[in-house]
Formats: C-alpha cells, structure tokens, sequence
C-alpha cells in the first residue's frame, strides 16, 4: 500500500511529540516530521512514539536549539559544516527508529537569514556563481548520499520555490533546483541512490516565476519522480492551501511513487483528516 503522510510543517509553533500526540489521537498515524519548536527531550521521547506511528523526518528536523539555515550549497565553511552535520545528526536518528526514508532541499546560492525563509530575500546579499554553486551542492549531495546509503536509508531533494519577488530582487533565479531545466539535469547527474521529491506547490510558483509549463514538466519527469509534496496555491508564493478534486496536479502523478505528502498549513487536524481521504481516494480510490 502507498504511504500517503501528513505534515506537521503547520505546527510551528508547537513540539512535534506534542503534534505526534495530537494526530495519533485522532487516528492519523503517518506523520512527516517538519520543523516546530526545539524540544530538548526529543531523542530520548521520541522511543515512546515511533511504535504507534509511521514517521519520516524531512529538512530540518529535528529543529537544533540555535537556529540557522540548512544549505547544502553554501560557499561559507561554518554553514556548509552545520547544513552537513544536521543532515548526518537526522540520518543517525532516522536509522536508530528503523525510519528508512529523509527528505531534504536542493541548495542555495545565497545564504538568507532565518527571518527570510518564505518571504523575499535581501538582494544585498551576493549570489554565489551558479556553476560554483552547483559544484558545492553536488559535492555535499554525494558526501551525504554515501552516509545515508550506508545507513539504509533512502534519501530525497526536494525542489526549491523561487516567487517573482525574489527573483527580481537579484535578477536571476538565486535557488538550485527550481526550473525545469534543472530538474532534468538533477535526475541525470544526481548520485544513484538519491531520488527525487516534488513539491507541486513550489512547481507551480517556480513555473509562474520562470515562465514553464508545470504540468508538462511533471508528465515529462513522471518516471524520475520518487514521493511528492501536495499543497496549492495561487501562483505567486508558497502559500501551502488546500488541495481539492479540480487542483491542477492529479492527472500528472507517479501513481507508483514511495510516498506523498500532504504539506497544507492552517488547517484543524479534522480538514487535514478529509485531505487524507480526497488524496487516498483520487491516487488509490480507497476511500
């Protein structure tokens, strides 16, 4: 049976064993792992919860104490070695709870504050070459893809979200992995056992943003494509609203994928329980 989750990227302001106990409550039990508060008693809590749920841990997660922004692209040393190390630290404790798959972001070529996650970052900062660039994420990919090979764990990049705001605030894309373009060249050049994860949602925007058809791009990478990230939105910013039976995306679906996830924020545990059953019913038709 595909596994179809739930995010907890919603939840920003709250613990995920807090949100873990919230959904299991009402019978969600496949949950992604995405961000939230830094709970220091996570690791040892963690043990109490993983029995009963189905969990995967994506990006940044689990949230370290002091903040910082997780780019596997990076030219600065310090934040290329903490990118590395929370990636390692995840792929550990993934391994430790039999969890066998992670998910994380291509790269950047700038380095944005924490503040400037989501909305328009400061085009004061300078753009990294983009050949440099990639040269540095692929680099990083290959060290990190190699762990998590070892470990027996499936690792996923996730393509990233450029909005029109940010892209004229440099004048060029300043994110890895968001036009067509680079996503074709992704799946040819990427490490063997990293696969793909498509967030139709950043697509959309990025197609918007870089002027492509979304929907071809995912028919023509369909066999490349191994779990997705389901959300809509109006074309302009990762706004991560409902999904309903007229969303743009269905027909375009790697129905064989390894998982989906229902990445939709603001929403009560109830809502995001019918956008199970809509996901489960249009992919599968259990429902």
């Amino acid at each position: 049976m595909k596994k179809i989750n739930i995010s907890t990227g919603g939840f920003k302001s709250h613990t995920a064993l807090e949100i873990i106990d919230k959904m299991v409550e009402n019978n969600i039990h496949n949950i992604e792992l995405s961000g939230g508060k830094y709970d220091p008693l996570f690791e040892k809590n963690i043990l109490s919860f993983y029995k009963i749920a189905n969990l995967t841990f994506h990006n940044y997660f689990p949230p370290p104490e002091k903040s910082f922004v997780l780019n596997l692209a990076s030219s600065d040393t310090e934040i290329t070695k903490k990118s590395i190390n929370h990636v390692v630290k995840a792929i550990d404790l993934s391994s430790s709870l039999g969890i066998k798959q992670y998910s994380i972001h291509a790269g950047f070529r700038i380095d944005p504050k924490v503040s400037e996650l989501g909305k328009t970052v400061s085009s004061r900062k300078s753009l990294i070459p983009l050949e440099e660039s990639k040269n540095i994420f692929y680099k990083n990919l290959y060290k990190i893809s190699n762990y998590a090979k070892n470990k027996n764990i499936n690792l996923y990049i996730e393509n990233n979200v450029v909005t029109k705001t940010n892209f004229n605030a440099f004048g060029e894309n300043p994110f890895l992995l968001a036009s067509q373009d680079d996503l074709e060249e992704f799946v040819n050049v990427k490490p063997s056992c990293v696969k793909l994860l498509i967030d139709v949602a950043h697509l959309k925007v990025s197609a918007n943003t870089l002027t492509f058809n979304p929907a071809l791009t995912l028919k023509k990478l369909k066999k490349n494509i191994s779990a997705y990230h389901l959300s809509d939105n109006e074309g302009l910013q990762d706004t991560n609203d409902k999904i309903n039976s007229n969303s743009w995306f269905w027909e375009y679906l790697n129905k064989n994928a390894d998982f989906f996830t229902i990445e939709v924020y603001k929403e009560s545990i109830q809502s995001l329980k019918d956008q199970y059953k809509l996901v489960d019913n249009y992919l599968f038709g259990r429902n």
